[in-house]
């Protein structure tokens, strides 16, 4: 019987982790990487999104896609739908120090 694979395809790769390229070949680049790495560590975890407007947002990553968050404010009844292209800065938040 096979085995899983230790890591996640989606895990982060450092570059002591990146497996090297003969020299020549093209590899695909992931535009989003950078922000898929991010989100995916901050995923469950309490954050602070700021919009364009200078309005803030702090609640648990619940989910994410290509254009929005899913953002639920800790005294909310609901979660909020934040589309990407109208967030400043998303940062993590530690609860427990504020």
């Amino acid at each position: 019987m096979a085995q899983p694979p230790e890591k996640s395809p989606t895990a982060a790769m450092t570059p002591s982790t990146t497996p090297s390229v003969p020299t020549g070949v093209k590899v695909p680049i992931d535009p989003h990487r950078a922000q898929r790495t991010w989100l995916l560590e901050a995923h469950h975890k309490d954050v602070s999104v700021r919009l364009l407007d200078g309005k803030s947002l702090v609640g648990e990553l619940v989910e994410f896609d290509q254009f929005s968050l899913i953002v639920w404010p800790e005294d909310a009844a609901s979660p909020s739908l934040v589309y990407k292209h109208g967030v400043a800065v998303v940062s993590l938040v530690d609860r427990e120090a504020s």
